[in-house]
């Protein structure tokens, strides 16, 4: 059973460098098809200073350049298009003018960790304008995947099952799921759909299970040469221009090089390149087939009647606009995004409160740390956080800190000054983690999201 996640390409989007395709490859390479990878181009409003991508408080934003004018149609729900055109000639910035002084307070119970960076630099984002970006969410907020051929979450291989973000989730979403409940509810589902499929499938085998034959499905690859497969699909599916503002003179080229060039050829044997090559959906036997809504920019004429496709396995009379799939095109980041590397990074382990109980070693997604001689933790992997924030909400006695900079500073966090401030465990705080305090969860209010269209001219 794959439940590998989806494939976010390193965008540097929060907590997302673990979505890198593996288990999208596993299928490949086991004769899996793959669906919906059109849909594969989701971008997130985040602060150009951070990788916290979480969407939802900026309905109550207004979007502006950087002379101060409002820039009209910018928005979370539907003006993102607008905000990445504006990213490629200028500056973005955003001020969330619009929640009043009752609902700010509901807000920052609901999401802390979205105001965290803005409270470690001292940014009122309610009455200060910020700078914004775009990042990458690939098939995590896009919907494509690892098709389904049936309400098992089967793949088509037999024995071979896939749950959560792994799956296409266009049956359910079209091309693109948001957050929240749409992906908590399918990741439960399926996970419990594809579980029991594949339990079932177990004990069909009877005792012929333990007499199969095994093989590999693909090689292993080498311990370096990956990076160079990386740089090449980073740089057709992270471009705005190319992957989220598509038309046909643009994808032409990017679909020529993932077909013929390093990519496709080195991304099945190279495994380390993190299953980007199958991410991009650059198979020959995938591009051939008309499956999903297209997404693009520029589509000539309006036969829709003569233009129809149906998403594979659909309830017969259910239409979808006319599918022109191109082979190999997710994500983006920004101009800004690219002239900078990495996100908030893990900054301090306090060795004056460590208690050496190892947590932020086992709980760190990407392995940052190792476990040092003296038994407090050591950031081995700086370049690797991926700004999740787990260690700091893990660690029982506030030893730990995440900076809001962008890069590593060039000397440590002063320990003292970030006591006296309240930034050393404010985050586990407010959270509601620890002896004594409530958790979040039970505290949480209902924060509506805000209607952007309204007011608007049409």
């Amino acid at each position: 059973m794959l439940a590998t996640g989806g494939c976010v390409f390193l965008s540097g989007a929060l907590g997302c460098n673990v979505n890198t395709g593996d288990g999208t490859l596993m299928a490949v390479e086991a004769g899996a098809a793959l669906s919906g990878m059109e849909f594969s181009n989701a971008y997130a409003i985040a602060p150009a200073f951070t990788s916290v991508t979480k969407t939802a408080y900026y309905t109550y934003g207004t979007f502006c350049r950087e002379d101060g004018s409002v820039l009209e149609g910018a928005g979370s729900q539907r003006g993102r298009s607008v905000i990445a055109r504006a990213l490629l000639s200028g500056r973005v910035f955003c001020r969330l003018d619009h929640a009043g002084e009752e609902l700010r307070h509901k807000m920052r119970l609901a999401q802390p960790n979205f105001f965290l960076p803005f409270d470690r630099l001292g940014i009122d984002p309610f009455t200060q304008r910020f700078e914004v970006t775009l990042l990458a969410e690939g098939t995590v907020r896009g919907t494509g995947g690892i098709q389904l051929t049936g309400d098992d979450c089967s793949t088509g291989v037999p024995g071979l099952y896939t749950a959560g973000d792994a799956a296409t989730r266009e049956f359910i979403c079209g091309g693109f799921t948001g957050g929240g409940s749409h992906n908590s509810a399918w990741a439960m589902s399926s996970g419990i759909w594809s579980g029991r499929a594949a339990a079932a499938h177990a004990r069909s085998l009877g005792a012929s299970a333990a007499t199969r034959r095994l093989r590999p499905t693909g090689p292993a690859g080498p311990a370096d040469g990956h990076r160079e497969v990386v740089r090449a699909v980073q740089r057709e599916v992270l471009p705005y221009d190319k992957n989220y503002l598509r038309d046909g003179s643009r994808l032409a080229p990017g679909a020529r090089r993932a077909g013929s060039d390093l990519v496709v050829r080195q991304a099945i044997p190279v495994r380390s390149g993190p299953g980007f090559g199958a991410g991009t959906g650059g198979r020959g036997d995938d591009r051939a087939r008309p499956l999903d809504v297209h997404r693009r920019a520029g589509e000539a004429g309006d036969a829709r009647d003569a233009q129809t496709r149906r998403l594979p396995g659909a309830e017969p009379g259910w239409p979808v606009p006319p599918a022109r799939r191109r082979a190999g095109r997710p994500l983006d980041v920004t101009a800004a995004r690219r002239r900078r590397k990495g996100g908030v990074v893990i900054e301090l382990v306090s060795a004056a409160r460590c208690v050496s109980c190892d947590k932020c070693v086992r709980i760190c997604p990407t392995d940052v740390f190792d476990r040092g001689a003296d038994g407090v933790p050591v950031i081995a992997r700086q370049d690797d956080c991926q700004t999740c924030f787990l260690c700091e909400a893990y660690c029982p006695v506030d030893a730990l800190f995440v900076a809001p900079e962008t890069h590593p500073r060039p000397e440590p966090p002063d320990e003292r000054g970030l006591h006296r401030s309240g930034l050393l465990g404010g985050y586990r705080a407010a959270i509601g983690w620890g002896q004594g305090r409530t958790p979040g969860a039970a505290r949480v209010p209902v924060v509506p999201l805000r209607d952007e269209t309204a007011g608007r001219k049409a």
